[in-house]
């Protein structure tokens, strides 16, 4: 692209043909139409990955209900079992949840990126504007502008998605701390539960020997 726009402004400083001017000026429009795709493409990109943010939020609610109700309905005979549920469970929170820091991170890289490229694609096209004091090579030109337009709206419009979904993470975060806390809680209740129960069954066959 850089090359292309190098070889258009050499051409408006020499005393060439119409159509060899405009042949370069096709070529540098079919560039920054590329650019623009690619761009696109990202931003496609992002959305992919904030609805899989979405689907894996819904998960974890799923798993934690799923959790709960086999504490309440968990009984003495089964403790281990249950045990174990609950700490595979507890770990799976932790790995999803990195797995959701990891990815928002990956996104916010991604905004970077795209911020500066539409930085250098605004440049460009700005320089390619400045070496051309023909008021007919800027009209034909103008789709281009509205390109570069476009791509600042589509920034704008990522940065604040980028910001609504930090908030997002920082709530499902805090909420999976206060899930764990439930959690452990709950599981506290169900040993001390079992424990108790435990302790009635064990006395009540001591009474039924001593009876016999």
């Amino acid at each position: 692209l850089e090359a292309m726009q190098q070889q258009y402004e050499d051409l408006l400083t020499k005393n060439l043909s119409e159509s060899d001017v405009e042949e370069v000026k096709a070529l540098l429009e079919h560039a920054y139409a590329n650019r623009q795709t690619t761009q696109v493409e990202l931003i496609d990109e992002l959305k992919a990955d904030a609805a899989q943010k979405a689907a894996e939020n819904s998960r974890m609610k799923t798993l934690i209900e799923d959790l709960q109700q086999q504490v309440k309905s968990g009984s003495g005979a089964t403790p281990v079992t249950n045990g174990k549920t609950i700490q595979q469970q507890i770990a799976e929170f932790d790995v999803m949840k990195k797995s959701l820091m990891r990815d928002l991170q990956n996104r916010c890289e991604r905004v970077v990126e795209l911020e500066i490229s539409l930085d250098e694609t605004r440049e460009q096209y700005n320089n390619v504007l400045r070496s051309s004091n023909n008021r007919a090579q800027q009209k034909k030109m103008a789709f281009l502008e509205r390109n570069l337009e476009q791509l600042t709206q589509v920034q704008r419009q990522l940065v604040e998605q980028n910001s609504a979904l930090k908030k997002e993470v920082a709530i499902a975060e805090r909420k999976l701390i206060a899930r764990n806390e439930r959690i452990q809680s709950l599981e506290s209740l169900l040993q001390d539960s079992q424990e108790k129960m435990a302790a009635a069954n064990h006395k009540f066959e001591v009474q039924l020997a001593s009876v016999k």
